[in-house]
Order: structure tokens, then C-alpha cells, then sequence
């Protein structure tokens, strides 16, 4: 079956074991996200899992979400509602780069002056990501963040992060 989940190509997919959508229904291109997750549901064979990243917190809009044509910035509770409306059950809803969290939002605060929200709405034409390359030093804290971090997610979900994650299976009688 051919189906079109940006609303720009069309293509049939076989059955897979699983479905890896990272930070990609967010993109502007994906007109409706519930078909997308709808399709990622079909294309997924029953008992397989599904797992979606997106960027979280809409209050964290920055130029870099209109230079990516971001649509939408997702919690966790929603995405994992439409994960379950697309026909799948929901193993897992949390958040990631909790630890880097603080540092994003006192960024925002800090540049909202310089920028603010207008044209962040993915909307723009031209508009420059404010994301920059960080110092070796800086890198290195990022990395061990993210790796004590790991160790957390293994063992609990996270409140907050500047990522929503839902991990979800294809019900066996699913047809």
C-alpha cells in the first residue's frame, strides 16, 4: 500500500521488527503527525516496538527551531497519547538531556531579548540557528552528563529534558 506521511512522497514500505523516528515528526514537512505515527504502527510487524524522539517544551523555541523548521516541540503525556491513539501500547514515556536542561533554559532567558520568539515558529525565511559549536572543555561536560544520565534512564524516567522519548510496542494481535 502506497501512503503519503509527509504529504510530499509517496513510497510503500515492507514490515519491520521496529521503527527508529528521531527528532522527525516534529519537522514542519510532516503535516500531520498522527499519520505518521499511524504509518510507523502499520509498517511495524505485531510485537515489534516503536520508539519517537522530538525536542521538547515549546517554551524552549529558540532560532534554531525556525533555521530546522521545527512545528512542534511535544511533552511527553501527549506524544505518548498519540503513540497509543496510533495503535500502539506504550511501554515508556520520559524525557532525555535532563541534565542539560537547566543550561537550555537559562540560555532561552538569556537570548530572548536578542531574538525572542518571533520566527521561531519554523515560519521563517532566513533565520540562523542560535546553536553553536561548544569548546572541547564544554563538550566534555555535555558527554559526561550524558552518560551519568544514561545510567538514570535505566533505572527511572526523568521529569523534564529537551527531549520527550516514547517507546512503544505493536500489540501481538494486532492486525
Amino acid at each position: 500500500r502506497d501512503v503519503a506521511v509527509t504529504g510530499v512522497q509517496t513510497c510503500a514500505l515492507p514490515i519491520f521488527d521496529g521503527v527508529l523516528s528521531l527528532d522527525v515528526i516534529y519537522h514542519l514537512n510532516v503535516a500531520d503527525d498522527r499519520r505518521a505515527l499511524a504509518e510507523f504502527a502499520r509498517v511495524t510487524r505485531p510485537g515489534g516496538w516503536v520508539c519517537v524522539r522530538v525536542p521538547a517544551f515549546d517554551s524552549l523555541r529558540s532560532a534554531h527551531d525556525a533555521a530546522v523548521h521545527t512545528r512542534e516541540r511535544y511533552r511527553r503525556g501527549p506524544l505518548a497519547e498519540r503513540v497509543a491513539q496510533a495503535g500502539m501500547v506504550v511501554d515508556r514515556a520520559t524525557y532525555a538531556n535532563a541534565l542539560l536542561f537547566p543550561a537550555a533554559v537559562a540560555s532561552r532567558i538569556l537570548t530572548r531579548g536578542n531574538h525572542g520568539n518571533s520566527g521561531a515558529s519554523g515560519q521563517a525565511g532566513d533565520v540562523a540557528s542560535d546553536v553553536r559549536p561548544a569548546s572541547a572543555f564544554v563538550q566534555a561536560i555535555g558527554m559526561a552528563a550524558l552518560h551519568l544520565e544514561a545510567g538514570i534512564l535505566r533505572a527511572a524516567d526523568l521529569p523534564v529534558g529537551l527531549s520527550a522519548i516514547v517507546v512503544a510496542t505493536r500489540p501481538v494481535d494486532a492486525r
